[in-house]
């Protein structure tokens, strides 16, 4: 499967966000001794904890739909984008 994948992520929020921010532990390299010191980065007061802290914060900013439910914002997009084409085709 290696040779497929041409993202440079399989977690969501990196995708998202647009860098790595969460470390990425799969396969072989999944192993108590390379998670240990990474739980120990995020668990305690550390820049890579507070990297991750920040791109939550913009996760966040992202995913917003505002007030809004996801549903009814989602209809919106539909709609504004069919006025679009309308308009266009005038």
């Amino acid at each position: 499967m290696r040779r497929w994948i041409t993202s440079s992520s399989v977690i969501l929020a990196n995708l998202v966000v647009g860098e790595n921010v969460v470390p990425e532990f799969i396969q072989e390299d999944c192993t108590p001794a390379k998670l240990m010191p990474a739980l120990h980065d995020v668990l305690s007061d550390t820049p890579l904890r507070r990297r991750q802290a920040e791109a939550f914060a913009r996760l966040d900013t992202i995913m917003s739909t505002g007030h809004k439910s996801p549903s009814v914002r989602a209809a919106d997009i539909v709609l504004a984008t069919l006025r679009t084409r309308s308009s266009e085709r005038l």
